[in-house]
């Protein structure tokens, strides 16, 4: 039977504070003090970062070349061809930001992400370019070997070990491809997405689209060419993401198996046109995983596909009658609380006060909802700023006299604006409350849509599956309990027909649980849900 073990672990303040901690001593959770949670199970890669996922994928192998082939797979599995140039260069070379965010990319965004988790597993690893296309090597057994992972490509060659050949090998000895499936010394699967249509399956194609669909043409002749002029273009660059996720009193977390609006835009693109998803369709049913990804088939302007962009929510109500209020605040100047109401502290003066929202996932849409009092005489202004050194502060909402409640759309500030040549992802962003006078704001919920990889979530499988959840201080130091404030853990997935929910309330800093799933077949998941009450 399968076990999965599925553990939240908890460190670090914020998205950019989460590298590193130091262990102190053991203490109950504060209020309003912020907690980053992740997740992962024994059965799944490890996706916290590079180092985790070589780490788990090498617990999973014995050899250096089981561990390299693991590596093609995880990658293929977990990516798809898909155009992802919105981050800046750094970024967009991210193997675990591309990974947890995104799971699409173009060929050598992929190659840089199986040679950074092999680099980061102990192998020398590089980017391998040949015309029109990037792949990669990875050395063990003193010689490299060549994988693509977005066309589904590597063979063996001839010799008694049977070894995976490299970029040489290939390029000297053609045959080892064009006569690769008669010698049956391919991989599993082998170019699933070669031939068929050169446009879109969906009607409103345009110029600019078919690009997705270029690894239909690299099958067994291209790559004979291709080899003949292959380069080496060095190292993988490195990755500095990692998935924790902070989360504050009042503040919950959703991220669902499932397409559901909003999605990170392409530059070249319309938004109309390009939802990100797996454009070869019905091939994945070649992938060795395809029973991972089957449950989640989906329409696409009339295709049926298996992969594609997650949605989910970010979701922070502020805790203003609280006794610690301000301390959630990222800045507040001449501002008091009173009875859940933000005010002026000196009504003659100018007072601000600013929300952050931060985490591991890419927002592509919110709002700002709450209630406010401006009597005659008072001002209420609402601004929004994005993450990137020159942002400029954006207005959002005048209050006009008389306001008693606001409703506010942030989706086109927030989301990212595909400006060419400059950094429109946002990770991060702030929202300014003006006030003068005796204007009072209250009841404020903050939502930021992300979009993030489903296919690289843990899920289920069948028998019996125990959940671990462990808590730890932002500063490193050991949880006593959690009981200070209501941690949940709730998880939704349909099984037989029905669909079952699991919410467990969290109290101490280890907690273990176990769900039993009685089907043969891996169960469809539905979403998850964190939440600090």
């Amino acid at each position: 039977m399968l076990r999965c073990l599925i553990s939240f672990v908890v460190t670090a303040t914020s998205l950019v504070a989460m590298f590193a901690f130091t262990p102190s001593r053991a203490h109950a959770a504060e209020e309003n003090q912020p907690i980053n949670l992740y997740w992962t199970m024994d059965s799944a890669v490890d996706r916290l970062d590079v180092a985790h996922m070589a780490r788990s994928l090498r617990a999973r192998t014995r050899t250096d070349e089981e561990f390299a082939i693991a590596i093609w797979k995880y990658v293929r599995r977990t990516m798809y061809h898909y155009r992802m140039r919105n981050e800046n260069h750094d970024d967009q070379f991210d193997a675990a930001k591309l990974i947890n965010v995104y799971g699409y990319s173009f060929c050598t965004q992929q190659g840089n992400t199986a040679s950074a988790i092999a680099q980061a597993g102990g192998l020398e690893a590089r980017i391998i370019s040949v015309p029109g296309h990037g792949m990669c090597e990875i050395k063990y057994d003193d010689s490299w070997h060549a994988f693509c992972t977005t066309s589904g490509f590597f063979v063996r060659t001839r010799a008694e070990d049977r070894h995976i050949a490299s970029m040489e090998e290939l390029k000297a000895d053609p045959t080892l491809i064009t006569k690769a499936r008669q010698e049956s010394r391919t991989s599993t699967p082998y170019l699933p997405c070669v031939g068929g249509r050169k446009i879109f399956d969906e009607p409103e194609g345009t110029d600019e689209l078919p690009y997705a669909l270029t690894y239909r043409h690299y099958g067994e002749k291209f790559f004979v060419a291709a080899v003949k002029k292959w380069k080496d273009f060095g190292g993988p660059n490195p990755s500095r993401y990692n998935a924790w996720m902070p989360l504050r009193q009042g503040e919950s977390l959703r991220l669902d198996w499932d397409a559901l609006g909003s999605f990170v835009e392409p530059k070249e693109t319309p938004e109309r046109h390009m939802p990100p998803r797996h454009v070869c369709g019905k091939r994945d049913r070649a992938n060795p995983f395809f029973d991972q990804i089957a449950p989640y088939a989906k329409e696409f302007s009339g295709a049926t596909i298996y992969r594609y962009y997650g949605s989910g929510k970010q979701v922070w109500k502020p805790a203003l009658a609280s006794s610690k209020a301000l301390s959630q605040l990222a800045r507040a100047e001449n501002v008091s609380v009173k009875d859940g109401k933000l005010m002026p502290a000196d009504k003659d003066a100018l007072a601000v006060a600013e929300f952050k929202m931060s985490g591991p996932y890419v927002y592509v849409g919110g709002s700002l909802k709450g209630k406010a009092q401006v009597p005659q005489g008072a001002s209420l202004k609402i601004s929004v700023q994005g993450q990137h050194k020159g942002d400029a502060w954006q207005e959002l909402y005048t209050a006009p006299e008389g306001a008693k409640a606001f409703n506010l759309d942030l989706g086109n500030l927030v989301k990212p604006n595909p400006k060419k040549g400059r950094k429109y992802t946002h990770y991060r962003f702030r929202l300014r409350l003006e006030m003068t006078g005796n204007v009072a704001v209250s009841d404020l919920v903050i939502t930021g849509l992300v979009q993030h990889n489903w296919t690289a979530l843990p899920q289920l499988v069948p028998g019996e599956n125990t959940i671990e959840v462990r808590a730890q201080r932002a500063d490193g130091s050991k949880l006593t309990s959690l009981a200070d404030k209501d941690t949940f853990f709730e998880l939704v997935w349909d099984e037989e027909g029905k669909t079952r929910t699991l919410k467990q309330h969290l109290k101490k800093p280890t907690q273990r649980f176990t769900v039993n799933v009685k089907t043969s077949t891996i169960p469809h998941m539905r979403y998850l849900t964190l939440t600090r009450e």
